[in-house]
């Protein structure tokens, strides 16, 4: 039996879901770096002006996101373009380039630029950075603030960790990092005491001394002047750290 020309193509539209073939077809998956998409960067063959569209935020690195010809043509609608002059597939997947950067690997790259700024004679006694990051793709660097400035002991800091595309496209992450640093000075005069520490508060006067126990108000290493309160007192002296467990009050 013969079939007329629109009885083919019925059979044709019903065996692709009732629609023509023609223009949707799946495209291939389109990977990117920027943090925008760019018509032109998801439709290659867009020349300009379109290509310049934009179509919004970019997925995070090393995810996707599906734009459609729908959204697409509602894009080029709004900036006025009217149609796309090229053939637009009816779903793309987009698919963000990126790396990642373990936490031994974030450790260790933060390790070095700490230890090339500590003071000389310092001492990094822990250093400590929990996670890691997925970062876009290209060169990664970090930076620490000036530990000139840094107190010695246990505190946390911000690393900037940045990656550059080789679009020169740059993207930066603030990380905590807990530091524990021993300063030239502290290694110098020795241990001291630490804050709400029992101490032994001693008060001499000629060959008189006189030694109570008390809490230490403040830390601070030999040689500093400290306040510690007395066990059941209420006043706060102010004496001397002499060692790791004694203060001593001028009378």
């Amino acid at each position: 039996m013969m079939l007329s020309t629109f009885a083919l193509l019925a059979l044709l539209q019903a065996a692709v879901g009732g629609r023509s073939s023609i223009g949707h077809v799946k495209g291939a998956a389109v990977h990117v770096q920027g943090d925008r998409l760019l018509l032109g960067a998801v439709v290659p063959a867009m020349p300009e002006p379109w290509a310049s569209v934009d179509l919004g935020a970019a997925p995070r690195p090393l995810q996707r996101r599906i734009l459609t010809r729908h959204q697409i043509d509602g894009r080029l609608r709004l900036a006025e373009l009217g149609s796309s002059p090229v053939p637009v597939p009816a779903r793309i997947e987009v698919v963000r380039d990126g790396q990642v950067l373990n936490e031994v690997k974030l450790q260790a790259l933060v390790r070095r630029q700490v230890e090339v700024r500590l003071a000389m004679g310092s001492v990094l006694r822990q250093l400590s950075v929990e996670g890691g990051l997925v970062l876009p793709p290209g060169k990664v660097d970090c930076q620490v603030p000036d530990l000139g400035q840094l107190r010695g002991g246990r505190q946390t800091v911000l690393a900037t960790i940045a990656s550059r595309t080789a679009a020169g496209e740059q993207t930066q992450v603030r990380v905590p990092v807990l530091l524990d640093l021993e300063l030239p000075q502290q290694a110098a005069v020795g241990p001291g005491i630490e804050r709400n520490q029992p101490v032994t508060i001693r008060i001499q006067s000629g060959a008189v001394t006189v030694q109570s126990s008390g809490i230490a108000q403040l830390s601070g290493h030999v040689g500093d002047s400290v306040a510690v309160l007395p066990s059941g007192g209420t006043r706060v002296l102010h004496g001397r750290v002499m060692d790791a467990r004694t203060v001593e009050v001028l009378p």
